[in-house]
């Protein structure tokens, strides 16, 4: 009986000296640090975000021992690099007071769809040696929406007629997680105009569906450009950095195009060139005589009928008589000779002021005939 009297005195000694907090010690620590976890300021693991917003995650560790927890450690790879920051810079704290608490944070983008996975926070006791640990789940889903706009005819910026029909196709198509609520296409091409749709909008459309429209009004003249957008927006169900609701998300699409409205003869448009005739050749001045053309796209001079002679009945320079008549000379034919061919007699027919100055030295032959009979007289009288 005396033999027992120590043992328990001793038992109940360590049962005094020894504090409750070092129960978990020789259990590796395991109940020794509460680790809770929040995403956007919620512990639901299927947080919905917006994919490419910045996510924020908040970590509180508490040490329920009455001994330190030195060298404290935070890791969640979910966050690139493991940039959480806590108070003694980093992820690690140097040392947790028994019964003391840290709150660490961490901002980083959300990528697209479910992400959970494991976030451990991890230290050492001192002087006992037993490295307690606690591990949670933390995640949350990204959640993904979008609206894009293409042209499938018109707008590439070719020649269109004037006036003509101006015929352009779209279509708008709806990715990511949720539906996109289409509400308006409206294009600076089609001068006011509305295109028209295989669903009239404002129509829901679900996540990798497509909608086909389509434009049509008249060509207007020269380059014309414009930007075609459609608008929309998804009702995603997601949550703030503070764990609010947030609006429908706004969405955007666009599509550039451009067209040449040309006038049909015009410089440059089909048809030919400008004051050309059928064929294409243009009609260039001449001298002496108008501008003009005729089919086949030749140019042609047109010279102005000549004067009528003064002397003669018939209408021909020196009063020969018209081919036939009685008394005539030998018949004149109707193209002089050594004519290129295509060109007729009137092609090369003097013009007015030919005329004039051979009138002229006409006129000027009796008085040089007068002046050389007089000094002729002059001289055999001398």
């Amino acid at each position: 009986m005396a033999r027992r009297i120590p043992a328990v005195l001793a038992a109940v000694l360590l049962g005094v000296f020894i504090p409750a907090g070092d129960a978990g010690a020789g259990d590796g620590g395991r109940d020794v640090l509460a680790f809770t976890v929040t995403t956007d300021n919620r512990a639901d693991t299927g947080t919905r975000v917006r994919a490419g917003s910045s996510v924020r995650r908040v970590y509180t560790v508490v040490n329920k021992a009455e001994y330190p927890v030195a060298d404290l450690l935070l890791t969640d790879p979910q966050v690139p690099g493991g940039a959480i920051r806590c108070p003694d810079g980093g992820a690690r704290t140097a040392s947790l007071a028994g019964r003391g608490r840290v709150v660490c944070t961490a901002e980083f983008p959300a990528e697209p769809g479910p992400r959970i996975g494991p976030v451990t926070a991890s230290g050492r006791t001192l002087p006992r040696g037993s490295d307690p640990s606690s591990t949670v789940s933390a995640g949350y889903h990204g959640i993904a929406s979008g609206l894009a706009l293409a042209r499938t005819a018109g707008g590439d910026g070719g020649p269109v007629p004037v006036g003509g029909p101006l015929e352009l196709g779209y279509t708008v198509t709806v990715s990511g997680d949720v539906p996109v609520d289409v509400a308006r296409l409206a294009d600076p091409l089609l001068g006011g105009g509305t295109p028209r749709c295989a669903r009239s909008l404002p129509v829901r459309l679900a996540p990798g569906t497509s909608l086909a429209c389509t434009g049509r009004a008249k060509a207007a003249a020269g380059p014309r450009s414009g930007t075609a957008r459609v608008t929309g927006s998804a009702a995603d169900g997601t949550v703030d950095a503070e764990g609010r609701a947030v609006p429908p998300l706004a969405l955007t699409a666009e599509a550039p195009g451009a067209y040449t409205g040309v006038v049909a003869g015009a410089s440059g448009a089909p048809g030919g060139a400008a004051g050309s005739a059928p064929g294409g050749d243009a009609a260039g001045p001449g001298p002496g005589g108008a501008v003009g053309s005729v089919p086949g796209g030749v140019a042609r001079r047109f010279l102005p009928p000549p004067p009528v002679p003064p002397l003669g009945a018939t209408g021909r320079p020196g009063g020969t008589a018209a081919p036939g008549s009685p008394g005539s000379a030998a018949e004149v034919p109707d193209k002089q000779p050594g004519l290129p061919a295509g060109h007729d007699e009137a092609s090369v027919s003097l013009g007015a002021w030919e005329w004039g100055g051979l009138l002229f030295l006409v006129a000027l032959v009796p008085v040089a005939v007068a002046a050389a009979t007089r000094a002729g007289r002059d001289k055999k009288t001398g």
